[in-house]
């Protein structure tokens, strides 16, 4: 149980897609885990005005959203600036199961005239309370 695949599981959030919008990701259940690594793919900024903005933020919720909403985790976000294309960005999140509510999910904010980017965010989960973690695929 000393490899990667054992002790990490892989969750995605946000598909890898282009948007011109603001995008709500896939809610990931983080029981049983205490550190998470929020793996941001960002591929082509294609927006044609310098006014374009684009964030990614974590949220986190004890039900999925049925009736706890999501709310922004402070301090768990970043800025990919227009430049930043073909670039990973990362946002790490520790106290899962303590200082965290049970659910969290990516959103990505666009913002300008004719914003567009290509992104994915996928979630590592580490530090299992049982080991082996067991991969969806």
């Amino acid at each position: 149980m000393h490899n990667l695949v054992d002790n990490l599981l892989l969750k995605q959030s946000i598909d890898a897609d282009n948007y011109t919008a603001d995008a709500n990701g896939t809610g990931v259940d983080t029981k049983g885990h205490h550190v998470l690594l929020a793996v941001i793919s960002a591929g082509d900024v294609v927006g044609d005005d310098a006014d374009e903005t684009y964030t990614i933020k974590l949220q986190e919720s004890s039900d999925d959203g049925s009736s706890d909403t999501y709310a922004d985790i402070t301090g768990a976000s970043v800025s990919i600036p227009r430049d930043g294309d073909n670039e990973p960005y990362y946002i790490e999140l520790t106290g899962l199961g303590v200082d965290h509510e049970r659910y969290i999910r990516a959103v990505l904010d666009v913002g300008g005239t004719t914003p567009a980017i290509d992104v994915s965010v996928v979630f590592a989960l580490g530090q299992a309370d049982r080991a082996p973690v067991t991969q969806d695929n």
